[in-house]
């Protein structure tokens, strides 16, 4: 489930990549019991487990980017790099470009951690939604990847050619796209997941 917030003056909309369009909308940030109860109304399994993901709506240069973070145990640390990720789209204008546009218009950013893996990354994204992630690396380097599951799209390697499967993380992803010199920001190739 997305909790998405759409800024100081607007409701909180929930919405999942299971259900279509928008599920509810709420004045107040939801209560997980409340995004629980509503994911079962929706026809989710009530035994099953729902992924909570936080969502922030930022309009920038015309652009609308939807920052997004996996809240869990370690969301704080994911809501660092997400403020790190803000600050980089808000001041750096090849950053803001190589996020690629979806079918709504909207740019999907998600923070991510380095040992986070593919799959959870991406359980919230469409089959054919581009994404970009954004993750610190070790010697505190903000990287980004841009990554698909749409077949359709041709990027230039998939998982299989760097030897990773969505099993593997975000910081084995980043380490074998990472073909420049680190600088303050880098920016990779985009890559096909799960093809």
């Amino acid at each position: 489930m997305i909790i998405t917030s759409w800024g100081d003056d607007f409701a909180h909309s929930v919405s999942s990549p299971q259900l279509p369009g928008i599920v509810a909308a709420f004045d107040d940030l939801p209560s997980p019991a409340e995004v629980h109860s509503l994911a079962v109304e929706a026809g989710l399994d009530p035994d099953g487990s729902i992924d909570g993901h936080m969502e922030f709506a930022l309009e920038i240069e015309g652009d609308t980017f939807l920052l997004r973070a996996r809240h869990d145990a370690r969301f704080d640390d994911r809501r660092d790099v997400a403020h790190r990720i803000e600050r980089a789209l808000h001041t750096d204008a090849g950053i803001r470009e190589y996020a690629e546009t979806d079918s709504l218009g909207d740019k999907v950013v998600v923070a991510a951690l380095p040992n986070d893996r593919l799959r959870d990354v991406m359980a919230t994204v469409l089959v054919d939604q581009p994404v970009t992630i954004g993750c610190v690396t070790n010697p505190g380097t903000l990287e980004f990847i841009g990554i698909s599951m749409a077949s359709t799209v041709e990027y230039r390697r998939t998982l299989a050619d760097m030897d990773l499967t969505s099993s593997s993380t975000v910081g084995e992803l980043m380490l074998r796209a990472n073909g420049a010199e680190p600088s303050d920001v880098v920016q990779h190739e985009r890559v096909l997941v799960g093809a």
